[in-house]
């Protein structure tokens, strides 16, 4: 962005980063006599304003990209789950943000109803918070857990948080 000063005695140059991108408080601008005229202008544009600039709106692009693709993972993930819970099945908008997303479902009949999910990053992980739930399918739920740590224990050590495998 260009635009003259108070006085339009300097020229000012700025180079804008998008706000997305968390990149608060890195700031380019330059400034130069109004009247070294344009052939000046551009080249300070060039020697002083862009190389900084455009290696801070590489890595800000980069970062959007990378956001993107979590998301779209993520989502991914979410319509996986919501395809396989029955009942009263939400994302609510509110509960939703660029780390995970959280899917609530209701059980019709149980006095403390709500189920929530929380799908983190890209999906690869997620929180579980089952309410109310009889006994008989709590003990069965601990006993396929147990048998899924045996089966993982046995295979070796798990990958970081980037991997992982699907219950």
């Amino acid at each position: 962005m260009l635009e003259h000063g108070r006085t339009a005695a300097r020229v000012y140059a700025h180079g804008e980063l998008p706000d997305a991108a968390n990149v608060r408080d890195i700031r380019h601008e330059i400034s130069v006599r109004a009247d070294r005229g344009p052939a000046v202008l551009a080249a300070e544009i060039t020697r002083r304003l862009l190389p900084d600039y455009g290696k801070d709106l590489a890595a800000a692009q980069r970062f959007l990209r990378d956001k993107e693709q979590t998301a779209r993972a993520r989502a991914r993930k979410v319509r996986q789950l919501t395809g396989a819970l029955t009942g009263d099945v939400r994302t609510p908008a509110h509960m939703r943000s660029d780390r995970w997303t959280t899917i609530q479902w209701y059980t019709p009949g149980v006095a403390v109803r709500e189920h929530r999910i929380e799908v983190l990053g890209d999906g690869s992980r997620a929180e579980l918070t089952l309410a109310a739930l009889p006994f008989p399918l709590v003990k069965q739920i601990c006993e396929l857990l147990a048998r899924h740590e045996r089966a993982a224990a046995e295979r070796g050590p798990s990958p970081g948080p980037r991997g992982g495998r699907a219950a």
